[in-house]
């Protein structure tokens, strides 16, 4: 089936709308799904899928999850994307997230059987400008310098022995350098100061590991721009533990029993010496997604594990005061509307 027949059937079968803004549209001759379009096929489906499990390397860092349609459909799917262009791009400077959005739209299409159709984010910002004919610079070929040939070495005639060279005295030994870390500081190599972001002998460093901490905090202090009811006392770690959490065999996962807060995740290490920065990277991005429904509906449901398994549903809104200017306004309308009482009923 040709990749124009394969769009055709998805956009008749899931109602798509054709546009860039829209569900789905024809880029250099292929076919692309957007965002929305993802949404619509998942929601019509009844997708659903795991939580996705990083793995990350010194170029590269990738999410695998498997995906579940309503019909019991399963399917495995890996996004990832390479951060080592050297450029100023997306890829380079937003790969955890470009990776999330790839695993999601693949992880979609795979489950209703769909081929020749790719979501909008597989396409780099490179073939979105210039189409297929480019070819990045990072991968071009380099071809070797032509040999230059030089002349054989003019022999002087010698008229008078040469008198040896003086030897030199030996050189003493500077005192050692400290080398330099990843992170540009100096010392031993190993971690970065007050994080373990890889370890070497597992594939390199995490760039962007070192910045998420602050990331978060950055989260947080917009939690509490938006709803005066958010204390980072009480709601910091359920936010966490909403956006970390799985269900597992013995029911909801509370990160918060094993990791007492979100640096302590991103400077954590598996048994295998595996890097939990993706990890947090996760859940960074999912409460930013929380961060972005309360702004949009005026409150947001967080499932919160119990630590028993279970989990409890807790409810982000403004505070009641917040709440009784408006609700004051609305009521003076109301009243405003409704017609006069007379004083006296004859009855």
């Amino acid at each position: 089936m040709t990749s124009q027949k394969e769009m055709g059937e998805l956009a008749q079968k899931y109602q798509l709308e054709n546009g860039k803004d829209k569900d789905y549209y024809s880029l250099h001759k292929s076919w692309a799904i957007t965002k929305r379009g993802q949404a619509v096929i998942a929601n019509a489906e009844g997708i659903t899928h795991t939580m996705p499990e990083p793995d990350v390397g010194p170029c590269f860092i990738a999410y695998r999850a498997t995906f579940t349609t309503k019909g019991g459909r399963e399917v495995h799917a890996v996004g990832s994307c390479r951060f080592d262009s050297g450029k100023n791009n997306p890829e380079s400077t937003h790969a955890p997230e470009m990776a999330w959005k790839r695993l999601k739209v693949r992880g979609v299409l795979e489950a209703v059987g769909a081929q020749g159709v790719y979501g909008e984010e597989e396409f780099t910002q490179d073939f979105r400008e210039n189409g297929p004919q480019v070819v990045s610079a990072s991968y071009a070929q380099v071809q070797p310098p032509a040999p230059v040939e030089q002349a054989p070495p003019q022999v002087a005639q010698q008229t008078q022995p040469v008198q040896p060279a003086p030897t030199p005295a030996p050189v003493q030994p500077s005192e050692p350098v400290a080398p330099v870390r990843p992170d540009g500081t100096n010392g031993p190599l190993g971690k970065p100061p007050g994080i373990m972001a890889l370890d070497g002998q597992k594939g390199g460093w995490f760039p962007t590991a070192g910045a998420l901490p602050s990331d978060w905090k950055g989260l947080i202090d917009s939690f509490q721009t938006a709803c005066k009811g958010f204390t980072p006392g009480e709601w910091e770690v359920r936010l966490m533990d909403a956006a970390g959490t799985f269900k597992g065999e013995r029911g909801y996962w509370k990160p918060s029993s094993k990791y007492p807060s979100y640096a302590s995740i991103v400077g954590a290490v598996d048994g295998e010496g595996r890097s939990k920065a993706g990890f947090a990277m996760s859940i960074l991005t999912k409460a930013r997604g929380f961060l972005e429904s309360y702004k949009s509906s005026g409150y947001v449901d967080l499932l919160v594990p119990d630590g028993n398994g279970g989990a409890e549903t807790h409810r982000l809104q403004p505070l009641e005061q917040d709440l009784a200017p408006a609700a004051e306004t609305l009521a003076q309308d109301l009243a405003a509307k409704l017609p006069a009482m007379p004083e006296d009923v004859p009855f």
